[in-house]
């Protein structure tokens, strides 16, 4: 399961699409404000379908039972891990040293490298947390936002604005056929899904 904790949408590209595909200014006050938020709600309705942060986000990673040193992290790219933690046999939060654990991966898949398995709870529930910072970059960034989810983004963009009244933020009911063919590419299934 994976928890956001803060998502930092890419000012750049969302200014673009505004400008360039909405055609809209900050001069257009509301009507721009309005673009603002659908091209957001389409980030979300993006990574709703996809099952993945693309946009630049803080999270956490948890993991119910962990019987195997390698772990498929269940979103991608991850830049960065801040903290692996575990809970112990004693019940209580452990962290993990960063030299007991290393990542690997690219822009689809990112897994996490334990040295060792630590002694962990029987208790049922998430055993171990993975905090992350994942998703895409803006465009100049070192990871920027592939074209295919730019292109997705900017087709429901365009939905959301026109029909801004109907916005409902993360819904996937109404997600454009030539939108899902951009980002099947870039699903992730869920387990057993």
């Amino acid at each position: 399961m994976v928890v956001t904790l803060d998502k930092r949408y890419p000012e750049q590209v969302m200014s673009a699409i505004i400008a360039n595909h909405l055609r809209l200014v900050p001069e257009d006050g509301a009507l721009y404000e309005q673009a603002k938020i659908s091209v957001a709600n389409a980030f979300d309705i993006a990574e709703d379908y996809a099952n993945r942060l693309f946009v630049d986000a803080d999270a956490e990673v948890f993991f119910a039972e962990v019987e195997d040193s390698v772990l498929e992290l269940p979103t991608a790219p991850i830049r960065e891990i801040a903290e692996v933690q575990y809970l112990g046999a004693d019940d209580a939060w452990h962290t993990l040293d960063s030299s007991s654990y290393r990542l690997e991966g690219n822009d689809r898949i990112a897994r996490l490298y334990l040295s060792q398995l630590p002694t962990m709870s029987e208790r049922s529930g998430a055993t171990l947390k993975v905090r992350v910072t994942c998703g895409f970059t803006d465009d100049d960034g070192a990871r920027p936002l592939p074209g295919a989810v730019k292109a997705a983004v900017m087709l429901m963009s365009g939905t959301l604005t026109e029909y801004a009244a109907d916005n409902v933020p993360g819904s996937t009911s109404e997600l454009p056929t030539s939108a899902k063919a951009l980002l099947n590419p870039w699903r992730i299934l869920p387990y057993g899904g």
